[in-house]
């Protein structure tokens, strides 16, 4: 199986303390996915990450690792970043996010073979970053395209999900039970 993973590659900057970890739904996912999948599954990640340092250089060595295929163009700026406030009872505060480079993402033409060539595309969509989520569907999507609607919960965008809905195969929302007329 050939997977594709396509969109945000950046860091999480953990408060008080000022700690800097990987992350970004996409790298997270590809990583589990690595760990996850069989040897012989060939994964890939297609991204775009900032020029800054330590930034770019943590994002970009958390998936530029044996077994991913690592598709992470590099663009003047700022790696995305997503600030993390840990409270004291060490449950998280997502308290900010900051897009960077990806308000200019783009896909190569390598990158455009890799995603005609996939089995199976892993993308997510919140709405920092509609833009990349667009730039995904105007390419040509060689096989399942599983997304995963990733803030849907509070933010409902039944405009985006009606536009690409006849080109995903695979859609996680991550509703509470309890979310009852949005489910309806």
């Amino acid at each position: 199986m050939k997977l594709v993973t396509i969109d945000d590659c950046g860091v999480d900057r953990y408060l008080p303390d000022n700690n800097l970890l990987p992350g970004g739904i996409t790298a997270n996912f590809t990583r589990q996915a690595r760990l996850c999948f069989d040897d012989t599954d060939q994964i890939d990640i297609i991204s775009l990450i900032g020029t800054d340092h330590p930034e770019s250089d943590v994002a970009f060595n958390a998936v530029n690792i044996p077994g991913i295929g690592c598709h992470t163009n590099r663009f003047e700026g700022k790696t995305p970043v997503q600030y993390i406030e840990v409270l004291d009872n060490r449950e998280k505060n997502f308290t900010r996010y900051e897009q960077g480079v990806l308000e200019h993402f783009y896909i190569d033409e390598k990158q455009k073979q890799i995603l005609a060539n996939a089995d199976l595309i892993m993308t997510p969509v919140y709405w920092q970053i509609h833009n990349v989520f667009d730039a995904v569907f105007a390419s040509e999507l060689g096989g399942i395209v599983a997304v995963d609607f990733s803030d849907f919960s509070t933010n409902p965008e039944f405009e985006l999900l009606s536009k690409y809905i006849d080109k995903i195969e695979i859609a996680f929302f991550g509703l509470s039970s309890s979310q009852t007329d949005l489910i309806d």
